[in-house]
């Protein structure tokens, strides 16, 4: 089977971009009953050019619009999940298999790989990285 996309595969529905078609419905208010206005607007009538609505144009949030899909409760779990994923989400060094991954408790700094003594191979330990003065863990 070929795709639009030109993919081929077995598969009666293609996943092309589905990581993308995902995040997209989980941040869309619709599921939810709400509705944004405006998001896009009209350049120029004549030659029908639309553009992305970047505050040159009143957005309007109207609450209740029509039936929700999801309850407005799970919708928003869903949008505090994926903040936490988005401040979770760091790059991976390579350094070390811990690195980006290990969370204070006190402070939610992430732990990183520390050298005690650069001349000894194993005196590397794990400690927070963010050590600001407002930190519990300094």
């Amino acid at each position: 089977m070929k795709c639009t996309h030109g993919c081929t595969h077995d598969a009666p529905i293609c996943t092309h971009g589905a990581h993308r078609i995902n995040s997209s419905i989980l941040r869309n208010e619709k599921y939810k009953g709400d509705a944004l206005l405006q998001k896009t607007f009209t350049v120029d009538f004549l030659t029908k050019k639309h553009k992305q609505n970047e505050g040159e144009v009143p957005q309007y949030y109207v609450k209740g619009n029509h039936e929700a899909i999801i309850p407005p409760d799970e919708f928003e779990q869903v949008q505090a999940e994926l903040a936490r994923w988005k401040r979770a989400s760091r790059a991976f060094s390579g350094n070390s298999a811990f690195a980006s991954r290990l969370i204070c408790g006190d402070c939610g700094g992430y732990y990183g790989q520390k050298v005690w003594h650069s001349n000894d191979p194993y005196s590397q330990t794990q400690e927070v990285n963010d050590q600001t003065q407002e930190s519990p863990c300094v």
